[in-house]
């Protein structure tokens, strides 16, 4: 390795990924912030030098750098690195899209979030709707590794549908991220759990909307259980679904009438 300070610097890029990511679950989200700003910056220096191999690193390490900006507030900047990211991507994913399209995809979905955070509600539309099409091609082609990430894409287009006022497809993105979910926990080894929870967190929030409020509590009570049932294995996310939970049912229990909708930003992944 001190031979060849490139691939150190490479390899350490990846090991700071890893490590923001940690920190992110662990509520560190400063430490974790500050992680992947370093590798960000190791990257970029070993792009100047040789962009090929490097864009792909370099874009998901934008996209992470993202996800902690918008966690810290900083909604303009992570919007920037979002669009950095889908720019040095969406070309890698152009000629091998098996390889690279779920990767794309993620990235969309991240910048659809990192949209609505600034209020830029048609272009985090259009943007998540790319996310979906492409996870629901590769889903269709093999829908083991890619049921997750398509049921991620469709729990944020329910949100964005949801802020925009479009209920009833907004219900109907969310009860197919909700199957989907259910799916991969019945028959797949992959620790869905917090995803699953919050994804039927999702759905109550779309059911008090146009009106369904005890199928609502229901979906509410579910993902509680879920929470139980998954309680060996607790992460921040699972957490974090719980406390979701909670401000769901007080949101539904203080609005009995639906014109008041439930701030998409919250539910937002």
């Amino acid at each position: 390795m001190r031979q060849n300070p490139d691939a150190y610097a490479f390899h350490l890029a990846r090991s700071l990924r890893i490590l923001s990511n940690r920190l992110a679950d662990d509520g560190r989200l400063d430490e974790a912030l500050v992680t992947v700003h370093e590798a960000v910056q190791l990257l970029r220096q070993q792009f100047a030098r040789s962009s090929e191999a490097v864009a792909a690193d370099l874009a998901e390490a934008l996209g992470n750098h993202s996800v902690r900006l918008g966690e810290t507030g900083r909604a303009t900047e992570a919007l920037a690195a979002g669009y950095e990211a889908v720019s040095l991507y969406r070309p890698l994913a152009r000629r091998e899209p098996a390889a690279y399209g779920p990767g794309l995809a993620a990235l969309m979905s991240n910048l659809s979030n990192r949209l609505a955070d600034v209020n830029r509600s048609g272009e985090a539309l259009d943007t998540i709707e790319e996310a979906v099409r492409i996870n629901r091609e590769l889903a269709d082609l093999d829908a083991g590794p890619h049921g997750a990430a398509l049921a991620r894409s469709l729990t944020n287009l329910g949100n964005r549908l949801g802020g925009l006022g479009r209920r009833e497809e907004a219900l109907r993105a969310a009860k197919e991220a909700v199957l989907l979910y259910r799916e991969l926990a019945a028959h797949s080894s992959a620790d869905v759990g917090a995803d699953l929870a919050t994804s039927l967190n999702n759905l109550a929030v779309r059911l008090a909307d146009v009106g369904r409020r005890q199928e609502a509590f229901d979906a509410l009570e579910e993902a509680a259980e879920v929470g139980r049932r998954f309680a060996s294995e607790r992460s921040e996310a699972s957490r974090e679904a719980d406390r979701q939970g909670d401000k769901i049912r007080s949101w539904i229990l203080e609005t009995p009438e639906r014109g008041q909708r439930w701030p998409e930003s919250r539910t937002s992944s």
